[in-house]
C-alpha cells in the first residue's frame, strides 16, 4: 500500500503490524456481526484507530431511490455534540440531506479526499452559511475529508472525517482499503437480506398456493419440498414424499410423461399447459395442466413443477360430450320422425284433396240433375263446406312450412305487388307506397302476410274502396302500415282476430300472419278506428330492416 501512495515514509514496522492486526480482527468481527448490532457505530469506532486523535467521524447511509444521505453514527464529538446540535437546531443522528447528481460520481469512487469547502461543501450548500461558520470557528474543527462507501458502482453510504486544527490525515490507503471491505460486506449483507426476503415470499406463495407445487432434483426426481395442495390432492403425508423419487411414488399415470416434459424443458427452456394424468395414493386418476421450470437449490439443478387440477373440468367435458351425442341421436331421431310425419301429412292431404274434388264434382252433378229448386240452398252449403275443408287442408301445408326455411332479406314493395296479383281485389284500389329498395329480414312466407291482409280487407271491409301500404318511420323501429277505408275492426276484437279459428271464414289467415312474422321478432297489431277503416301496424326490429345501399344492419352480415 505504501508503494502506491508514498505514505509509508516515517512509519514504524510496529505501526503496520498494529493496523493489520486491527483490520484482520475487524473483518472477522464483520463476518460474525450480529443482525441486531449497530453496524455504523462499529464502523465509526474502527475508523477512530486509523485517524488522528480527537477526529470527529460521521458515518451515513445512502438511499438509492430517494438519493439522500442520512447520518447514522457520530464518533469523537463527545460532550461537544449538544453544542453542535443547538447550533443546528436539530439532532445530528437522523440528519438527512439530498445528494446532488454531480457529486455522486466522486462519492462512488470510494477514494478518501479532502473537502476544501468545509462544512458548506459537506452539506452540499444546504446549511446556512452563518450556521456553517459558527461550527467551523470551533477549535476542534480543522480540515474535512470524506469517502463514499461504495461497491461495484453502488453507493452504500459515506464516511466523513473532521480533523482537529493543525493535523493531517495520513492513512488514506488504510482508510480506503477498510472502507472498500466494509462496502463489500454491506453489499453481501443486503444481497443476503434480499435473498432471505425473496425466499420468505417464495415459501409463503409456495405453501399457500391452491395450485399443486413440488421441487425435485432434476437428475433423479427426488422430492425436496411439496406444498399443502400437493399433499391434499394426491392424498400423501409429507413424510411419505420428501426424499422419495417421483417414479417411486408412482405419481405419473404414464411414466413417459415425465420424460416428455423434460425433453420439452430442454428444447424450449420451460414447460407450459402440458396436460398430464397423475395417480393419487389410493390409485384414482386426476387430470392436471403441468408447468415446469429449471431452478438451482444451492449447487443442485432442480425442477419447480406446478399443476392446476382440471379433473372436474375433464369430467364435465366428458359429460358434455356424452350429452352432445345424446342430443345428436335425439335430433336424428326427431328429424326422421318429422320426415315421416311430413310424408304422412303430405300423402293424407293429397288423398283428402282428391276425395274432396270427387265430392264437389258429384255435388255439381246432383245439383244439375235435381229438378227441385228447393234443394239448391243445401247444395250450395255442402259445396261451401267442402271448399272450407279444402282451405283448411291447404292451411296445414302452409303452417307446416313456417320456420322450415331460413329467414332472408326480402324487398317489401315487390312482395306487396306479388300478393296483389294473387288476391281477388275486384274494384278495390291498392296504393303501394312502400319504398323501393326497403327490405325486411323475415321468413320466406312473408308474402302470404301481405296476401292475407289484402284478402281480409276485401272480405270484411264492406264499403272499402282503397287499401294503402306504406312505412311509418317515426318513433323508433320501422312500422309497415296496411290500412283501408272499410268498416274497421270492433275494439273488443282487435286481438281476437289473430286467434286461430276466429272469424267468419276459416279464421286462419291472420293467425298465420302473426306466426310468420314472429319467426324474426316482427310483431303485428290492429290500431284502426271502428267505422273508419282497419289499420294493421307491422313493427320491424331495427336490425331486421334496411334500405339497400344506404343502411346496413348487423343481420346483413350474418
Amino acid at each position: 500500500m505504501t508503494g502506491m501512495t508514498g505514505e509509508g515514509r516515517g512509519r514504524k514496522p510496529e505501526d503496520f503490524r498494529k493496523w493489520f492486526e486491527l483490520l484482520s480482527r475487524t473483518f472477522e468481527e464483520l463476518n460474525n456481526f450480529p443482525p441486531d448490532g449497530d453496524l455504523y457505530q462499529f464502523i465509526g469506532g474502527t475508523l477512530r484507530h486509523l485517524v488522528p486523535e480527537s477526529t470527529i467521524i460521521l458515518v451515513s447511509t445512502f438511499d438509492q431511490d430517494a438519493k439522500t444521505i442520512t447520518l447514522h453514527a457520530v464518533e469523537g464529538l463527545g460532550p461537544r455534540q449538544p453544542e453542535i446540535e443547538k447550533i443546528l437546531c436539530r439532532p445530528l443522528k437522523g440528519l438527512t440531506l439530498p445528494v446532488p447528481d454531480q457529486v455522486l460520481p466522486q462519492m462512488i469512487t470510494g477514494e478518501c479526499n479532502e473537502i476544501p469547502g468545509g462544512l458548506t461543501d459537506l452539506s452540499f450548500g444546504l446549511l446556512p452559511y452563518e450556521t456553517c461558520r459558527k461550527i467551523e470557528t470551533k477549535p476542534f474543527f480543522g480540515k474535512v475529508y470524506g469517502t463514499g462507501i461504495s461497491w461495484k458502482g453502488g453507493l452504500k453510504g459515506a464516511a466523513i472525517f473532521i480533523l482537529p486544527t493543525g493535523t493531517e490525515l495520513e492513512n488514506h490507503d488504510l482508510i480506503t482499503f477498510f472502507i472498500r471491505q466494509v462496502a463489500g460486506f454491506l453489499s453481501r449483507r443486503d444481497a443476503e437480506a434480499a435473498l432471505r426476503e425473496s425466499e420468505k415470499k417464495f415459501s409463503a406463495a409456495f405453501h399457500s398456493s391452491a395450485v399443486l407445487m413440488a421441487i425435485s432434483t432434476k437428475q433423479d426426481g427426488k422430492l425436496i419440498d411439496v406444498n399443502e395442495a400437493f399433499l391434499d390432492t394426491l392424498g400423501f403425508s409429507r413424510d411419505e414424499v420428501i426424499g422419495k423419487r417421483v417414479l417411486e411414488l408412482d405419481i405419473y399415470h404414464q411414466p413417459s410423461d415425465r420424460v416428455h416434459a423434460l425433453r420439452v424443458l430442454e428444447e424450449k427452456g420451460k414447460v407450459r399447459s402440458l396436460e398430464v394424468r397423475v395417480r393419487t395414493k389410493d390409485g384414482s386418476v386426476q387430470y392436471g395442466l403441468f408447468a415446469m421450470d429449471s431452478i438451482m437449490i444451492g449447487e443442485v439443478p432442480c425442477l419447480l413443477t406446478t399443476m392446476v387440477d382440471i379433473t372436474e373440468q375433464k369430467i364435465l367435458e366428458k359429460e358434455m360430450e356424452f350429452h352432445e351425442q345424446e342430443v345428436m341421436q335425439f335430433s336424428r331421431s326427431l328429424d326422421m320422425a318429422i320426415r315421416k310425419l311430413n310424408l304422412l301429412s303430405s300423402i293424407t292431404r293429397h288423398d283428402i284433396n282428391n276425395q274432396l274434388t270427387v265430392l264437389m264434382g258429384y255435388l255439381e252433378i246432383l245439383e244439375l240433375k235435381q229438378p227441385d229448386t228447393s234443394f239448391e240452398e243445401y247444395f250450395r252449403k255442402a259445396a261451401t263446406a267442402a271448399q272450407r275443408i279444402s282451405t283448411m287442408i291447404q292451411f296445414t301445408k302452409t303452417y307446416e312450412s313456417i320456420g322450415v326455411m331460413a329467414p332472408v332479406w326480402q324487398e317489401i314493395h315487390t312482395l306487396a305487388d306479388m300478393a296483389a296479383k294473387e288476391a281477388s281485389l275486384g274494384t278495390v284500389i291498392l296504393k303501394n307506397d312502400l319504398s323501393e329498395g326497403a327490405e325486411v329480414y323475415a321468413d320466406p312466407l312473408i308474402v302470404k302476410v301481405f296476401y292475407n291482409l289484402m284478402d281480409n280487407a276485401v272480405r270484411y271491409g264492406g264499403k272499402i274502396t282503397t287499401i294503402r301500404l306504406y312505412v311509418d318511420g317515426q318513433g323508433g323501429n320501422p312500422v309497415i302500415v296496411c290500412e283501408d277505408d272499410g268498416y274497421g275492426i270492433p275494439a273488443d276484437e282487435k286481438e281476437m282476430i289473430f286467434e286461430r279459428g276466429f272469424g267468419k271464414n276459416t279464421g286462419l289467415g291472420l293467425f298465420l300472419t302473426r306466426e310468420i312474422l314472429g319467426i324474426t321478432g316482427i310483431t303485428v297489431h290492429e290500431k284502426g278506428k271502428p267505422e273508419t277503416g282497419a289499420r294493421f301496424e307491422i313493427t320491424v326490429p331495427e336490425e331486421a330492416y334496411r334500405t339497400t345501399g344506404v343502411h346496413q344492419t348487423l343481420l346483413h352480415h350474418r
